[in-house]
Order: C-alpha cells, then structure tokens, then sequence
C-alpha cells in the first residue's frame, strides 16, 4: 500500500474518507498540530508546523506522496516534494500559481483582468489612483487567501493607516481598480488534463464585504443558462493558461455590464464558505477525498452529481460579546453548525472568520433561492 502524508487545516480533516483511499490502495497520514477531538487513524501530532520539523518528520514516515490542502504550507511541502524528490508539483510551478501577480501575467490576454499594480514602497495614493485611473483602490497579499489583509483605500489618509497598521512591505502587496458588481466562483475537478467536474456558482456579495462590512457570505446556484456558460467557459479558459493539469481549482470571476467575464483570482485548493461540505453532500465524495486520489495518481471513478439545487455559506463573526443567538427557521432541508457561544467575547476579525455555518438544499430552485434571501437578511448574532 502506498503512503501519503497530507497537512490541512485541522477542522477539515474530517471530510478524508480514510476509509475509501485504503481501499483504492493508499494510506493516509494527516499531521496535526495539536490533539484532535476526533481520532484520525494514523495521524501525528507536532509541536508546530516550522519547516524543519515537517521535513524531518516526512523523511521519517518515507512517504510516496506529500500532500498539502492549505495555501499557507504549499510551498513549503513542494520544497520538501523536491529534496526528498517525490512525484508532484515543483517549487517554481506552485510559486506560479499561487502568486496573483504572476497568475495576471499567465491571464492577461485571454481574458479581462483588473488593472494591477505590484506595490512600491515610494508609491503615494495619488501616483496609485492616477495609474489605476480610479479614486477607490482594492489592495491584497499576492499569496494569501480568506480576504486576509485586503483593504478598501479611498484616500491619502486611508492608504497610510494600511501601511501603518499591516507594518508594510510593499513587494508583497499589489494594489486594484476596486470592482462591483456581482461576484461568481467555477470549481473544476481535473485529472491528466482533463476535466472530471465543472461547476459554476454565483456568491451573494464580493468575499471581502463579510470582513469589512460584516455581512454574511452565501453561495447558490447560477439560474440563468448563459451566465452559466459563460463562467464555466472562462474557468476552463484559466485552466488551460495556468496548465494546471492536476488536482481542485477554486476560480472567481466579475462579469461586466457586457457579460464579459473578469478574471479576479484562482486558487488550487478546494474552496471555503462550506463549499466544500455543500459538494460532499452534491457528489457523495468530498473534494479532499478526491484530490488525495489525483495526487497519487489514482484513476477518479465517474463523478455523478444528485439533482438538488444547494445553498451554502457563513455568518461573520461580530465584534463584542454574544448575547443571543437566533437560528433560523426554514422551511427546507439544512445543516447549521454555530461556533461561537453566548456570553463569549469576540474580536472583528481579519479573515474569513465564521460565527456560523450553513447548507441548505431543495429539488426546487424556488424554494432554495427563497431560501437564500431569507437568510441574507438575518441577523444572526445579538452582541454588545
């Protein structure tokens, strides 16, 4: 039996079918970072998840594959890939994908892009606003993801508080035309090239709003044939630039007053806000399960989605301390998992962070889209 190591965040663990990959004849060995509260068959707790310590305790496990789910340890797990020489993704190849500016570079003629500018630390907002030709900018990390450290500049003033307060260093900020309108996500499934799933989604606000505005974040599917089509064929438009062959892509998109898409960003990892939880219950196996098999080189079998229209998402966490908590009533099918607790404090985060969250699932897409503007307008948590 083959072996492979895997890092994930630890909450999503659980959604490995463990059971189903020694079947197809591979062992999984999560790491973790700290003791569970459920046991995973095989797993080893570490102390941290330092760079030494992770390629001294793979070279001790011999594994045949390394796998990482989270952005954060992809890179770090490539290296490792290269010195222990084992199948997979290079260094430069996931340093290729993961950096939105070099992701730009590989899109930019294929499709529309915002207008993007790597940071400098001798730039002041005006020389920004002047290049960009637009008096509100939207400046991210070229490697993070979760809207972690994005900022909303509509200033001179603003944009010295952000280099203040996230202590600045210019290299790895690139700094956007801030766009609206509204925002859609493709998920592909891609096995030697060839796409085994593709699904197209429409989110119910940019995914930055939920950390800014504190608004919650859903998503749902897409009722219009032609949106559909034109998201799905921009999705496959940035597999084929990026020459991702292998694995889960998360790819979000603007569409323009012409229906033209605009390309935002692509991650190679599975997609947050519950999506993940929604598809597992859509094609009966979870995506962590299926690009585990990808990344050992295990033929997927058919995938079949059922026939339910989906609703899925969070609920910010609000900044005080929970007094009350008020569940929704809905009339369809659901899972609510509520995280947090009354009478615990909060501080506002600065991530995608969840108070709550949800699926909510129907065969009829009225019911669900019903749904959906239900729980868009709930207020969820009562804080003071």
């Amino acid at each position: 039996m083959k072996k492979m190591v895997v890092i994930n965040r630890l909450n999503y663990y659980n959604f490995i079918d463990f059971k189903y990959l020694e079947n197809k004849g591979l062992q999984v060995i999560p790491l973790l970072i700290q003791t569970p509260s459920i046991y995973y068959k095989n797993g080893i707790v570490l102390e941290n998840f330092n760079y030494t310590l992770l390629l001294n305790t793979i070279k001790k496990i011999s594994p045949d594959y390394i796998c990482s789910m989270y952005d954060g340890f992809m890179l770090a797990i490539a290296k490792i890939r290269e010195t222990l020489n084992l199948p997979g993704l290079s260094y430069n190849s996931v340093q290729n994908l993961i950096n939105k500016n070099q992701v730009y570079k590989t899109i930019d003629s294929a499709l529309k892009i915002p207008k993007t500018i790597l940071l400098s630390n001798e730039m002041t907002y005006s020389e920004l606003t002047n290049l960009l030709m637009t008096d509100t900018i939207f400046v991210k990390p070229h490697s993070k993801s979760g809207s972690e450290a994005i900022c909303i500049i509509s200033s001179e003033h603003e944009f010295l508080k952000f280099k203040q307060e996230k202590q600045f260093q210019a290299s790895s900020y690139i700094a956007q035309e801030y766009i609206q309108g509204t925002f859609y996500h493709c998920e592909l499934i891609v096995q030697n090239d060839e796409i085994k799933f593709l699904s197209a989604r429409q989110y119910s606000a940019p995914n930055h709003k939920m950390i800014t505005d504190s608004i919650p974040l859903f998503s749902i599917d897409i009722d219009n044939e032609i949106t559909n089509k034109i998201i799905k064929q921009a999705a496959i438009i940035v597999q084929k630039r990026m020459a991702f062959n292998n694995g889960i892509m998360h790819i979000e998109f603007y569409l323009n007053k012409n229906m033209k898409p605009i390309f935002i960003e692509a991650n190679i990892r599975n997609p947050g806000i519950w999506l993940n939880k929604m598809y597992h219950m859509k094609l009966g196996i979870s995506f962590e399960t299926l690009m585990l098999q990808i990344e050992a080189g295990i033929k997927l079998d058919n995938i079949i989605p059922d026939n339910e229209y989906y609703i899925c998402g969070y609920y910010p966490i609000l900044p005080g301390t929970v007094k009350k908590i008020n569940y929704p009533s809905l009339t369809i099918k659901h899972e609510l998992d509520v995280t947090v607790k009354i009478g615990y404090s909060y501080d506002k985060p600065i991530k995608l962070s969840k108070a709550a969250a949800i699926v909510a699932w129907d065969n009829a897409f009225d019911k669900v889209f019903s749904t959906y503007q239900q729980l868009n307008t709930h207020r969820l948590l009562e804080v003071e």
